[in-house]
């Protein structure tokens, strides 16, 4: 809500609040003077509860207001100020107190004051006590004088002085003091045996808000971080020290969790510096499971030890875990550190982790969805291998190889960025991704494994970029959808025609696909080993007069194939070996041999030996 005072008593529940309203009238003369007016308070509901109502003259007792009924303040609690009146000769002023109970753990503010007729008619203000008309200000020019912030004080009382004309009565016209609930934040512990939980406070949209959570000297206490709202809100920090700035859709109440560090894991301990590694799980461990930021041991020194890694293997089989989050502080996720967590649907990795070992998340065939944050710079081989269900990924930053196999299997994965820095794309990287229907690798790839695409059934298209120097065989073999293949222009080993990727100077044609047609103008001389392979889509292929070398398993697996044309004039060997050694050579095959059985040659008898065509 908006607040435009901040007059806040810090009372908590039941605890008395003193609001005191000094209306003070000074004549030219000690005679009595009779006041008018009324005096209005509004709240929002019946959360405030009026005890008492006493009366003052300057300088005497206070005198208790008989006909006030003590009772809440429901809407609006109105007293007409018209039968209290100065004393004959007196001091010609007094004062009103409101004893006021809260009856809930909120906090309340003055929000504004309707000074009535004293800005009016005459009546000066002057400044006296804790805070005084003259640090009201109508700063929205709404009529209503509301309080600065920067001038209230926390006892919430309010001092008004009126010097007021030569006159024996006045009228105060109609004062209104409207109060609000205020906002502030407040922090629990769940375990005060273990660990306490201190700040917040009243606070102000935009206003920095620091909690702490702070362990008491129980051993093996754990601190696992702090929930928003409720103990099971949402985590939004794992660190002792919480800092944040506080909006209009902030929760008004953090729990620090606390609980005992061995429940689920054991650790092992570093004492210089004061670190822990997570071990071990309790492999019947079910649903959340939160690792703790720091465990408190008093066997120890130093006594706090802050979690920075997950060891190996140290989820391996926690097959009943759907959730996990790695607290803020962790560095690195150790090599299969979570292989096998199939039941895992969901894990937080915090921006302070920079490498996820080899394995690291094997077989955790339910996991959705995944962030790698900035910061990792590491990403070990088959580390996200058999996350079926994978849907989407975005690669951190500061990573700079995508290591073997680190996505294989992931069938799920529709969605995946590849950030610019990254050099390398080793081998089977992303194999058998058969949901991936696009993939932009950057500028800045050099060289893209083995198999790295193979089996991306669903792959549309791909662009070669111009930094690209090195691509393996198979590299996009089992890529049965693709269509397009383009190798953009000026890099300087590769150049695409007719959808084939062809290393310029050899003259190899390194890859293609179901729509490819061998250039025939001699910028082909050899189709390369595993070229067509898996290219299940594939249903007609012609091989131009300049082609003189066929790899191995060049049209291995292309079920679909049915006709393969051969425009060459040449007798052609066929070998075990690429060396066409005379122990090698198992066939010779004249031209019209092969023109007439080149789809059984191609693809059965001879599909993983190597030809050369003899070339007289």
């Amino acid at each position: 809500m908006s607040l435009k005072v901040k007059l806040i008593s810090t009372i908590s529940l039941f605890m008395l609040m003193l609001g005191a309203l000094i209306l003070g009238v000074f004549a030219a003369t000690q005679q009595q003077i009779s006041i008018q007016g009324n005096l209005s308070f509004v709240v929002p509901d019946r959360s405030l509860f009026v005890k008492e109502v006493r009366y003052q003259e300057a300088g005497g007792e206070e005198i208790v207001v008989d006909s006030f009924t003590p009772g809440y303040i429901n809407g609006n609690f109105n007293m007409d100020l018209t039968s209290l009146e100065t004393e004959e000769n007196g001091h010609g002023s007094f004062i009103l107190y409101f004893d006021i109970i809260n009856t809930t753990d909120s906090y309340w503010a003055i929000e504004s004051v309707n000074l009535g007729a004293l800005a009016n008619d005459g009546v000066s203000e002057r400044h006296s006590g804790i805070i005084g008309v003259n640090e009201l200000t109508d700063a929205d020019d709404d009529g209503f004088k509301e309080f600065d912030p920067a001038t209230t004080q926390a006892d919430g009382t309010l001092e008004l002085t009126i010097m007021a004309p030569n006159s024996d009565s006045i009228d105060l016209g109609e004062i209104v003091i409207t109060i609000e609930e205020a906002l502030s934040v407040t922090a629990i512990s769940t375990n005060e045996t273990l660990g306490t939980a201190t700040g917040g406070g009243v606070v102000e949209i935009g206003q920095q808000v620091a909690l702490s959570a702070n362990f008491t000297d129980v051993d093996g206490a754990a601190f696992l971080g702090w929930r928003a709202g409720s103990e099971t809100g949402e985590l939004v920090s794992t660190l002792t020290d919480y800092n944040f700035t506080f909006t209009e859709n902030s929760p008004t109440t953090y729990y620090a969790i606390f609980e005992t560090a061995n429940s689920n894991l054991k650790y092992s301990y570093t004492t210089s510096p004061g670190t822990a590694r997570v071990s071990d799980c309790n492999t019947s461990a079910t649903g959340e499971l939160v690792t703790p930021s720091t465990i408190y041991r008093t066997s120890r020194s130093p006594y706090e030890f802050s979690v920075t890694s997950i060891g190996d293997g140290a989820f391996w089989g926690c097959s009943s875990l759907a959730s996990i989050t790695i607290p803020e502080g962790v560095t690195s996720i150790g090599n299969v550190a979570f292989y096998n967590c199939n039941s895992l649907t969901s894990i937080t990795i915090p921006s302070s982790v920079t490498s996820i070992g080899s394995g690291a998340f094997y077989n955790c065939s339910n996991l959705t969805s995944i962030t790698i944050p900035e910061g990792v710079t590491s990403i070990g081989w088959n580390a996200f291998r058999n996350c079926s269900s994978l849907e989407r990924i975005i690669i951190a930053e500061g990573v700079t190889i995508i290591d073997g196999a680190t996505f294989y299997g992931c069938s799920g994965l529709t969605e995946i960025t590849i950030p610019e820095g990254v050099t390398n794309i080793y081998g089977q990287a992303f194999q058998n991704c058969s949901s991936l229907t696009s993939i932009e690798i950057p500028e800045g790839v050099t060289s893209i494994g083995d198999r790295a695409f193979g089996g991306c059934s669903s792959l549309k298209s791909i662009t070669i970029p111009t930094t690209v120097t090195g691509i393996s065989s198979e590299a996009f073999s089992g890529c049965s959808g693709l269509e397009t293949i383009t190798v953009e222009e000026g890099n300087t080993v590769y150049h695409s025609a007719g959808n084939c990727i062809i290393e310029t100077e050899s003259k190899v044609l390194v890859a293609g696909c179901k729509n490819s047609i061998i250039p025939s103008d001699g910028s082909v001389t050899s189709i390369g080993a595993y070229a067509f392979r898996d290219c299940s889509s594939l249903t007609s292929i012609t091989i131009p007069e300049g082609v003189t070398s066929i790899g191995r398993e060049a049209f291995y697996g292309c079920g679909r194939l049915t006709a393969i044309t051969f425009n060459t004039p040449y007798n052609w060997e066929i070998a075990s070996s690429s060396s066409f050694s005379d122990s090698s050579i198992i066939a010779t095959s004249t031209a019209s041999e092969v023109q007439t059985n080149a789809l059984t040659y191609l693809t059965d008898t001879y599909y993983n030996r190597y030809w050369r065509a003899i070339v007289e």
